[in-house]
């Protein structure tokens, strides 16, 4: 918690270095109200607390059980709001308000009004941070402090650091991390820590925060100045990867968007060009975007890949370097390891990163239409009952009773998504007797329809194998239509 009583343009910051929630919790009681350094909008969202002279019980303000004659309940805010206003007679009063018949419970009022009243007295651990303060002593400090409570990162040394400048620091990071479509509906969602990380590479063309530091330490208005523009690029990435692609949310339940670090290289190649593309240039860094998902690219060393992709974009090699470095990182030099094979869709489950969101993407670009209502495949809202749904193209009851493996059955391959309603009128259908009825709409799906041996169970193997390669051929064919450099499959 930062301190409010600092001299002005200093270079050093007190910070109070105790658990958030606790001393959040304390300042909320004192003055009804959390600091404004953690709070997202400028609602009030703790209640009034109330102190039982007697008991000692603390309780959310109740006005038939606490303003009763004699209920002996007072308002913590307010003794609290007496006692920093130096208004002693009120606290006195309290006395002869609830002891006119009971005047040896007088001590015992005194006695509990002073121990509440002694939480203002207490004096926390501080430790002054300056601009020159390593990271590694601030994160020793707080460790010794916080002993057996959270581990504390760079991140929130960086956050810590940045209110200690700047108040409003926390306030407007939070405003950029929610997208929202133009419905009002809430789209996007990112965390604090990839905010930062991602102005940091945006204000200073690195990844590492002793960079920012210094600027941060520098020129604070800088830093702010930066975050608007920040957001607009970042709003252009997800609207391009939306619209073109159709990955279009990562919230709960539908997060659909892989590899949200890749947008911190898409964010700064914007930069680079003052957020002015060509089409031909939004085509190739998608497709760019779709390979770094593909080869989980950020996944493991994240400050080493995403340090080099920046150095390259800082020396002007662009997209095509960018591309580059995926080939020579992970396909040993070879272009033809860019194309994508049917055992990239062997992943099991809505969770597997690159393999559920390359089905989404392609089901979403490709207009895919619903089984039974024949309609696009959209994520937008035509009714309740038409948000996208995992259907199990073969369904799972009946592989399981087959003594199918997990992994064989909630594979991706047996995926297709369709609206929630259709799901629920396929039901468990076997596939030999409800594709018929949708032969149309089901061959939208990459699903094979001319070999109908192939909708029986004992083949649910060599269907899988197909379905597999008839994706595997879809998404080369995107690939290939965002950059036409991008190989031929062998």
């Amino acid at each position: 918690m930062r301190s409010d009583i600092l001299p002005e343009k200093t270079n050093e910051v007190t910070l109070i270095l105790d658990g958030q929630q606790r001393m959040t919790s304390i300042y909320g009681i004192i003055y009804g109200t959390q600091p404004k350094q953690f709070c997202k909008d400028a609602a009030n969202v703790f209640p009034d607390f109330w102190f039982n002279l007697y008991t000692e019980k603390i309780e959310i303000y109740n006005k038939t059980k606490m303003e009763t004659p004699q209920s002996r309940w007072v308002s913590i805010r307010q003794i609290l709001g007496w006692w920093m206003n130096h208004d002693i007679e009120n606290i006195y009063a309290l006395y002869n308000k609830y002891s006119d018949s009971e005047k040896y419970d007088t001590p015992i009022y005194h006695k509990n009004i002073k121990q509440l009243i002694s939480i203002l007295e207490y004096e926390f651990p501080t430790y002054t941070i300056g601009k020159d303060t390593e990271l590694t002593d601030v994160i020793a400090i707080f460790d010794r402090v916080n002993t057996g409570g959270k581990s504390l990162n760079e991140a929130d040394i960086a956050i810590a650091k940045l209110c200690g400048k700047w108040d409003d620091a926390r306030r407007e990071l939070l405003k950029i991390c929610t997208y929202n479509d133009t419905t009002g509906a809430e789209r996007y969602k990112f965390g604090l820590d990839t905010m930062l990380r991602m102005v940091t590479i945006f204000t200073t063309g690195q990844p590492r925060y002793n960079k920012y530091f210094d600027i941060m330490s520098e020129n604070i208005t800088e830093y702010a100045n930066a975050l608007p523009i920040c957001q607009k690029y970042l709003r252009n990435c997800l609207d391009s990867i939306s619209q073109t692609l159709g990955l279009d949310s990562n919230l709960p339940g539908n997060n659909v968007l892989a590899s949200p670090a890749s947008l911190m290289t898409m964010v700064y190649y914007l930069k680079l060009h003052q957020g002015s593309i060509t089409a031909t240039e939004w085509s190739k860094l998608l497709y760019w975007y779709i390979q770094s998902f593909l080869m989980c690219r950020y996944s493991n060393s994240f400050i080493l890949n995403i340090a080099t992709d920046i150095k390259t974009l800082n020396e002007n090699k662009g997209i095509d370097g960018l591309i580059d470095n995926l080939i020579k990182d992970y396909h040993g030099g070879n272009k033809q390891g860019l194309v994508v094979k049917a055992n990239d869709f062997t992943g099991q489950g809505m969770t597997t990163s690159h393999s559920y969101s390359l089905l989404y993407m392609l089901t979403r670009h490709y207009k895919s239409k619903d089984f039974v209502k024949g309609y696009d495949i959209q994520n937008a809202v035509i009714s309740p009952n038409a948000r996208i749904e995992v259907h199990h193209i073969f369904p799972q009851s009946i592989l399981r009773s087959l003594e199918y493996k997990r992994e064989q059955i909630d594979t991706i391959a047996n995926y297709a998504l369709i609206t929630s309603e259709t799901n629920k009128v396929i039901s468990n259908k076997a596939p030999k007797d409800y594709f018929p009825e949708y032969i149309e709409t089901i061959s939208t799906h990459w699903i094979p329809i001319s070999d109908e041996t192939l909708w029986e169970y004992e083949n649910y193997e060599r269907f899988l194998t197909v379905r597999r390669e008839l994706l595997a051929e879809a998404a080369n064919e995107l690939l290939h239509s965002l950059n036409p450099e991008h190989p031929k499959s062998l």
